[in-house]
């Protein structure tokens, strides 16, 4: 049966090749790629994991601000909840 169908295939393909005359054949590249900029190659290069970024403060920004009302100061607070006791909590 692939026999039968190899032929089938063989004389169409010779058919349609008598039908279809090229007068003048054309060579072309399919491969067109678009220049890269520099930017292009740098995020390259951070999505690939080659080039790392870093952030470095040096509190050159900081600035200090007057303000109106009171620094009302911070409290640490400890809290604690075992485990058994927070999900039987929530089962009831």
């Amino acid at each position: 049966m692939d026999h039968l169908a190899a032929d089938r295939q063989r004389v169409r393909a010779n058919e349609l090749k008598e039908l279809l005359q090229l007068e003048q054949e054309e060579f072309f590249n399919v491969f067109e790629m678009v220049p890269q900029t520099a930017q292009d190659i740098y995020f390259q290069k951070l999505s690939s994991g080659v080039v790392k970024t870093a952030i470095v403060s040096s509190e050159d920004d900081l600035v200090d601000k007057d303000m109106q009302t009171e620094d009302l100061g911070a409290e640490d607070k400890f809290n604690q909840a075992p485990d058994d006791q927070v999900g039987s909590q929530y089962e009831q």
